[in-house]
């Protein structure tokens, strides 16, 4: 079984999203392009948090995780700051490109044949998790679309960096 196809389905529906971002668009459409980015990347990073993480985090490396949860942390700045950026600044197309980049990197690191997720040594309750994951995927989707969409606070390298284990190297995870 594959693990998390609804997530799959979501990377699927970004990577499509971003390749037809198109720096050229007028002010408004681009605006409204990107943040439709930045709600899909935020709903992929709350169900991350929600149920992929935790049934990872018993099941593999806790430094394989602690990767995954650092880029998604990083994905979550860069999504604060085209939230609250306006097209016409220098750097709000270089930020779409860098949150893209930065993603599908994650993503290759997760993929089931050479990632995060085949590394996780237990697959028993992955159906389970699968089901809780869509739903909750559902519920939020919903939920966002019917409010004003609001960006992630970052978890913050703080927290993580207090997760590191004594004597390794807080920041390793991004060389990787």
């Amino acid at each position: 079984m594959r693990p998390f196809p609804d997530l799959h389905r979501m990377q699927d529906d970004l990577r499509e999203l971003f390749s037809q971002y198109d720096p050229a668009r007028p002010g408004g459409g681009k605006k409204a392009h990107a943040v439709e980015l930045c709600r899909l990347v935020t709903l992929n990073s709350q169900v991350r948090d929600e149920v992929v993480y935790p049934w990872c985090a018993v099941r593999t490396s806790p430094e394989l995780l602690q990767q995954s949860q650092i880029r998604m942390d990083l994905a979550r700045v860069l999504v604060m700051e085209l939230a609250h950026g306006r097209p016409t600044d220098l750097w709000y197309d270089q930020l779409v490109q860098v949150l893209g980049d930065d993603l599908e990197r994650l993503w290759d690191r997760e993929e089931p044949d050479a990632g995060l997720w085949s590394r996780t040594s237990d697959t028993r309750g992955l159906a389970g998790v699968n089901d809780r994951l869509g739903d909750r995927l559902t519920e939020l989707d919903l939920a966002g679309r019917q409010t004003d969409w609001r960006p992630l606070e970052p978890a913050g390298l703080e927290t993580l960096r207090n997760s590191v284990p004594p004597g390794a190297t807080p920041y390793a995870a991004l060389s990787l």
